[in-house]
């Protein structure tokens, strides 16, 4: 299960880091708020719990509205935007990326 795992979250990091060249961090968050795996991205002030809470109320708020599922979340910065996808039903992949980053295809 443990190997299934590694090779799903290498996956995962592997579209990412396909999808943001220019990123300068990217990380598998789970829908809890731990980190699975990250690269340049720390977690020291509890940052993956605040990513997964800010999910969480855009989807509450999408579904209140009537608007369906999120699919992209995006925060932008002075400096950055943080983007964040839903992969699966409890894994979130973040990217860290300069304004002006393409869009890549939307996650499914």
């Amino acid at each position: 299960m443990q190997e299934q795992n590694w090779q799903r979250f290498q996956y995962y990091m592997g579209r990412l880091r396909a999808y943001y060249p220019e990123a300068s961090g990217v990380a598998l968050l789970s829908s809890d708020g731990l980190f699975l795996h990250s690269e340049n991205m720390d977690d020291d002030d509890g940052l993956g719990t605040l990513l997964s809470v800010l999910f969480v109320i855009a989807e509450k708020l999408a579904h209140t509205l009537g608007y369906g599922d999120v699919r992209r979340l995006q925060v932008d910065l002075d400096d950055a935007q943080v983007r964040l996808y839903r992969l699966e039903a409890e894994i979130y992949g973040v990217a860290l990326v300069p304004h002006g980053a393409p869009l890549p295809p939307l996650a499914s």
